[in-house]
Parts: structure tokens; C-alpha cells; sequence
């Protein structure tokens, strides 16, 4: 990709994409040349900070490889943004959030000294201490809670702001980088920020402490988030709008399209629901040990987010757009700082709260500290987190299963990501006497004549209407054996060259699956007579059906096409099955005339109706005056043997 410059001609922004022809071969490049975001940073900071190594004019330029998502995920205006210039701008948004912070604190702060005068203004009045005091101050800590659900909102709004400020080139970025800030941003306005407005320890547990602030916030983040949630302000105003314009009628000066969007819900915000899920968890694995009733708190507020959610996208959500899997995997990597929180905070409080060194307080953080200090690798391999990631990989079946509308999943190709010969084999006839028959002469003329053969050998080339052939029941396996016989048979010399070689291989195997199919083409015709015949036998006893008059004449055409496996009459004769091909003769003027005198003296019951099919009536009329006379019998053996 290249940037476009006014003084210079234009530079390459340092960003490519590479397409390859094999999806493997894309995958082990990647995860060869693939380097860990913290290692580049150590390995920067250790050799320009600490050794003061200048760069070498004729090194090459290392570069940071990754799988490429897809081009609706992708922002395309953002790529001339360069690695630098969306730091320094991360930089800006990460301190203008802490600008408001500091202001989120200092309101706190307030709120906090002024409840503190209150709980001494009280405790002089031995009176209404009981009363009075109690429902005062449960209004105020309501309040504060009600303020820190106003700064959170706020900070919502400006960490949305400042991340498309810093313009990432993707969703999913965009999508991570929200989400960090958000989480961040919130646990320090809900967790942190009383702790330090409350830092005395001997009023922790007081009305007015920190166990009340905390015990509020939570059941702020667990049930009031998502009651905002439902009752969306900008899903409020559409329809508002969609009332007025409704009212208009005919006078309405909207386009489609802004009507569309009007009756359109919102779409579902994937960071908002990582930052309540773990926003909860953290505050949770915070204070756990101060308030044990907040891990039921948590529960239920889960259980109400799950079916809150889980209604909003059934009924009014719109569908999510597709994102990468980075995101699932940069989620559970949080799991490993929630361990260290809980941890610190066990260590912390527990500190606190007693006057001697404990040795139990210590014990959970240097666990968690040494989890996280753990190499990531190793511990992938302790926790198996690799065995989850392999499951989501992008493999041939796991394609198909997710993504049904994938290229991929409608082409023949194998798992190794090519053309697989074994899968041509297996498009082959179903008709089930629909007559669906695939000419496999023409399947061979088409891929024959395919301008991509050489790039169709080697790549997941599709030839055109490869895609619309049904394919068959698994093979027996007996078949499936004659089938690689075959295949390992089609081999060429060394002298030729390999697009020849491919070329006579994929020539040679379309042969010999439409000789195989060849072959099956009696056997077809024979089960097919079968049937007609058993129908004229009970065609006396019972009224034809409409299935049984498309079979027969379908059996009729099938006649006429295919005169090399079937005889004139529906005798099964070992002679006509001998005989290679049949060539009718013409009748005469007598013989015409005979067989009108003969349809006559029958009766009608036992032939059956066809378009232009004079021949197959004679040979019914014949069979039913055979059973009446001798003398039928002599005029139906002389016309068979003319026929014959």
C-alpha cells in the first residue's frame, strides 16, 4: 500500500498483502516469521537504549508478519498511518482519560469528606442516630454510585472518541485497543478510586466507608449497566423519528435507505460486553476478601447480562460484523492479570488490616507473580492453551463448518489445499430414473478446454460449473481401491515435462471414470425394464398412477436413446442381451396393415399410452393375442424375428 504526497512522489506506507495460492503454505510462513509484539520492544529497548547500537545502513529492515483479516474488517483509509504517529496518538488519548480520572477522583474525594462531616455531625445527636443517620447517608453512598455510573458512561464516550482518533488500520484492533481502555479506564473509577478516597483502614467498615462505596458500585456495574444497555438513548430516538416521520405520510422527504436505517436496531458492541463481563470480575476478585457476598452478587448480575443480552440480540440487534479470533485469545490472556489482582489484593488488605507479618497474606501473590512471571510458552503448555487455539485454527473441515459461504467450501480442493483428483472422482450419475445423467464426455471437454489447466493442477483454481455437480455416496471400498489402482496407474515418463504430466494424469483419470460409468449404464436399463415390465403385468389388475406413467415413458425414451442395451419387446431374451446394437428395419406397407388388424381384434387393457410410439403397441398387442390364439402367436414371431 502506498500513500499519496504532494511534494514527493508516493512512498510505500509499510504496510503489504500477499496472497498465496495455498493456504498452508500462508499459515507456515506465518508462523515462521511471526515475532512476539513484547520481544521486538525488549529487543529494541536492550539494543538502541542500553547498547546505543546504530542500525546498519546494509541490514535489512525486519518486518512484523500477521494473518490478514477479512476485507470487511479491514479500514483501508488507515493504512498510510504509520506504527509511530498511532503511538504518539495513543499517547494523547491515554492522557486526556487520565485527565478525567483525576476529575472522576477529585469529585470522589468530595463526596467522600462530605460524608465523613455528616457521620460527625450525627454521632453528637444520640437522638435520631438511629433514623435519620441511616437514611441519609444511604441516600448519599446511592448518590456517589450514581455518580461513578455517570463517569463510567463518560468514559465510554471518550475512549470511543480518542481510539478512531488514533485510526488503527483494522476492527480488530480497534476493537482491542476500545475494550483495554474501557476495562482500565473503569476499574480504576470504580475499584481504585475509593480505595484511595478511603484510605483509612479504621473506617473501611464504617456506613460511610469503603465497603458500602464498594458494595453500591458493584450492584451499579452488575444491574443499572445493562438496564442503560436496554434502554439505548439513540435507539429512543429513532423511534421518536420513525413516530414523526410515520405521521408525515406522503409528505415524508426521506430516502430509502434513512428509512431502512430508522427501523434497523443497533449493532451489537462486542467491547461493551468484554468491558461489563470483566469489569465485574475484577471488582469482584478485588474485594472478595473484604465483602465475601460480592462473589453472589457477581452470579446473579451474569445471569441477568446473559438473558438481557441474549434477548437484545434476538430481537433488536442488528448482526455483528466479522472479526478475528485475536480477539477471544487477547481475552483470555486477561485471566492471567486477574489472578495477580486477586493475589495483590489478598496481600494487601490482609497487611492492612493486621498489625504482624502474615505469612498466609504473601503466599497468593507470590503465586500469582510467579504465574504471570512464568514464560508465556510454558505455561501455553502447563494450561494447555495451545489445544484451544488448534481448535480454532484455520483448517480445511473447520472452514466449511464456520463459514458456509466460503470460497473455499464450494470447490473441489483437498485438505492440502489443491485440486484433488479422488474428489473429481466422486461427482458422478444420480438420476434415480429422473434421467439426471452427467456426460462425463462433456465434464472431460470442459476441463480439457479450461484456459486455467495448468493453474487449476496446482492451485484451488475452479473450472466454471464444477460447482453445480452433486456428488454421490460414499464409494464401497472395494471401489475406492480399484480407484487409487487406477490413479497410481496414471503415471508418465521423466522426459516429459510436469504441466504434460499433470496434464495426461488428470486427462487419463476422467477416461477411466467415464468407462467405469459406462459400464453401469446396463445395469441401469436392465433394473429399469425390471420395473416396466412387473407395471404392464399388474397394469390389468390396477388403474395407472401418475408415477407409473412418467416411469414408463421415461422408459420409452430411454429406449430410443440407448438401443444398445434393450430389445423390442419386454421379453428377456438371452439373445438380445448378446447382441451388441440393434438396428430396426423398415416395415412394409403389409406389415403396417397387419398390425392395424391385430390392434383391432385386442383388447386395450394391457398396453399403455405413449407419444408416437407405434412400435411398443405392437409389441403389447402381439402378447395379448398370443394368450388368446395360436395365430397371434405366428404373426408375433415372424414380426420379432423381422425386428430382430
Amino acid at each position: 500500500m502506498y500513500k499519496a504526497n504532494e511534494k514527493k512522489n508516493n512512498k510505500f506506507c509499510g504496510k503489504a498483502f500477499v496472497i498465496f495460492n495455498n493456504q498452508n503454505v500462508a499459515t507456515k510462513i506465518n508462523d515462521k516469521l511471526h515475532v512476539n509484539s513484547t520481544k521486538r520492544v525488549i529487543k529494541y529497548i536492550w539494543k538502541k537504549i542500553i547498547l546505543c547500537r546504530a542500525r546498519r545502513e546494509d541490514k535489512p529492515f525486519t518486518f512484523k508478519t500477521q494473518k490478514a483479516g477479512e476485507p470487511t474488517d479491514i479500514f483501508w483509509e488507515n493504512l498510510p498511518i504509520t506504527t509511530a504517529t498511532r503511538f504518539k496518538r495513543s499517547m494523547v488519548s491515554f492522557l486526556l482519560m487520565g485527565c478525567l480520572l483525576v476529575f472522576s477522583f477529585c469529585c470522589n474525594l468530595i463526596f467522600g469528606l462530605f460524608k465523613d462531616s455528616l457521620e460527625r455531625q450525627y454521632e453528637d445527636n444520640g437522638e435520631n442516630f438511629k433514623i435519620h443517620h441511616s437514611l441519609i447517608l444511604m441516600f448519599y453512598n446511592i448518590l456517589n454510585a450514581m455518580v461513578i455510573s455517570f463517569f463510567n458512561i463518560s468514559l465510554k464516550g471518550l475512549a470511543k472518541i480518542l481510539t478512531e482518533y488514533e485510526r488503527h488500520d483494522s476492527y480488530t484492533p480497534y476493537t482491542l485497543s476500545l475494550a483495554a481502555k474501557m476495562i482500565l479506564a473503569m476499574y480504576i473509577n470504580t475499584a481504585i478510586i475509593p480505595l484511595c478516597v478511603n484510605h483509612n483502614e479504621k473506617y473501611w467498615f464504617s456506613s460511610t466507608g469503603l465497603i458500602s462505596d464498594i458494595f453500591y458500585n458493584t450492584l451499579s456495574i452488575c444491574f443499572v449497566g445493562p438496564i442503560l444497555y436496554f434502554y439505548d438513548p439513540t435507539h429512543l430516538l429513532k423511534v421518536c423519528k420513525r413516530k414523526r416521520e410515520v405521521k408525515k405520510g406522503d409528505k415524508s422527504t426521506l430516502t430509502q435507505r434513512e428509512l431502512n436505517e430508522l427501523y434497523e436496531g443497533q449493532e451489537i458492541s462486542l467491547e461493551n460486553r468484554y468491558t461489563s463481563a470483566f469489569l465485574i470480575i475484577l471488582v469482584c476478585s478485588t474485594y472478595t476478601v473484604l465483602l465475601p457476598i460480592l462473589p453472589i452478587i457477581c452470579f446473579f448480575g451474569f445471569c441477568y447480562q446473559y438473558c438481557l443480552v441474549k434477548y437484545m440480540l434476538v430481537n433488536h440487534n442488528t448482526r455483528p460484523r466479522e472479526v478475528s479470533h485475536f480477539i477471544d485469545f487477547s481475552a483470555t490472556n486477561i485471566f492471567v492479570l486477574i489472578l495477580l489482582v486477586n493475589g495483590g489484593s489478598i496481600w494487601y488488605f490482609l497487611t492492612r488490616l493486621s498489625d504482624a507479618q502474615n505469612f498466609i497474606a504473601w503466599l497468593p501473590l507470590l503465586l500469582a507473580g510467579g504465574l504471570v512471571l512464568l514464560p508465556i510458552s510454558y505455561a501455553e503448555k502447563v494450561f494447555k492453551i495451545n489445544e484451544v487455539r488448534k481448535s480454532d485454527e484455520d483448517t480445511y473441515e473447520s472452514t466449511i463448518m464456520k463459514h458456509h459461504f466460503n470460497y473455499q467450501s464450494s470447490n473441489p480442493i483437498g485438505k492440502d489445499g489443491k485440486i484433488s483428483f479422488k474428489r473429481l472422482s466422486s461427482y458422478a450419475v444420480q438420476d434415480k430414473f429422473k434421467q439426471k445423467d452427467i456426460i462425463w464426455g462433456n465434464l472431460e471437454k470442459d476441463i480439457m478446454n479450461y484456459p486455467g489447466l495448468k493453474k487449476l493442477i496446482s492451485t484451488d483454481a475452479n473450472p466454471l460449473g464444477m460447482q453445480d455437480f452433486s456428488p454421490l455416496p460414499p464409494r464401497p471400498l472395494m471401489e475406492r481401491k480399484s480407484m487409487r489402482s487406477k490413479m497410481s496407474i496414471c503415471q508418465s515418463d521423466s522426459d516429459e515435462s510436469e504441466d504434460e504430466r499433470k496434464y495426461k494424469t488428470t486427462k487419463n483419470i476422467l477416461n477411466s471414470i467415464y468407462r467405469d460409468n459406462k459400464k453401469n449404464e446396463r445395469n441401469r436399463s436392465d433394473t429399469l425394464k425390471d420395473k416396466l415390465t412387473k407395471i404392464v403385468e399388474q397394469s390389468e389388475d390396477c388403474p395407472e398412477s401418475e408415477d407409473e406413467n412418467n416411469l414408463q415413458a421415461i422408459g420409452i425414451n430411454l429406449k430410443k436413446q440407448k438401443s444398445s442395451t434393450e430389445t423390442a419387446t419386454f421379453r428377456n431374451d438371452e439373445e438380445s442381451d448378446k447382441s451388441p446394437s440393434r438396428v430396426r428395419s423398415k416395415k412394409t406397407v403389409s406389415e403396417v396393415e397387419e398390425s392395424k388388424e391385430m390392434e383391432s381384434s385386442s383388447s386395450p387393457s394391457g398396453s399403455y399410452s405413449g407419444e408416437g410410439e407405434s412400435e411398443e403397441s405392437e409389441s403389447h398387442d402381439n402378447s395379448e393375442s398370443h394368450e388368446n390364439s395360436s395365430s397371434h402367436d405366428n404373426s408375433e414371431s415372424h414380426e420379432n424375428s423381422e425386428n430382430h
